[in-house]
Formats: C-alpha cells, sequence, structure tokens
C-alpha cells in the first residue's frame, strides 16, 4: 500500500464531515464535530500512521471552513416565501 498523506486524507475527508455538521441540530453540532475529529484520527490508524496534533489541527481547519461556507451558502439561499 502506498504511503498515506494525512493531509490528503484530511482534505477528502473535510467536506462531508462539514456536511454532517450542517445536518445536525443546532445544539448537538460540537459533538458531531468532535465525532469527526475522532472518525479522522480512526481512518489514519486504519491505515496504519498515527495522527500528528499537526495533522488533526489542519483537519480541524479544512472542516471548520468549509462549514463556514456552507453555513454563509445557507444564509444567501434562504428559501424565498410565497407571497
Amino acid at each position: 500500500m502506498p504511503d498515506l498523506d494525512p493531509k490528503r486524507v484530511a482534505e477528502a475527508m473535510a467536506e462531508t464531515a462539514a456536511s454532517y455538521v450542517m445536518i445536525a441540530p443546532k445544539e448537538e453540532r460540537d459533538d458531531v464535530l468532535h465525532d469527526c475529529v475522532v472518525a479522522f484520527q480512526e481512518a489514519l490508524a486504519d491505515s496504519g500512521i498515527a495522527a500528528s496534533a499537526e495533522d488533526v489541527v489542519y483537519y480541524i481547519d479544512l472542516m471548520t471552513a468549509a462549514v463556514q461556507g456552507m453555513a454563509q451558502r445557507e444564509v444567501k439561499e434562504a428559501p424565498k416565501t410565497l407571497n
């Protein structure tokens, strides 16, 4: 198996994880965010890679940016009401 780059794994997982955070009720989003970080660490561990603190911070930064982007699009694309 070729060596996996933790940053590439983070990039591959961040957008999907952000989607999970966004569909969760607002009061549960921190828990979902935490679960996604654990899933990232487990994905690396399953490949024999120990996630460094730097890898985790990089993943959180990517995921947080994706969540913010989705939240901004959500506000801009608010449903139109019928008059």
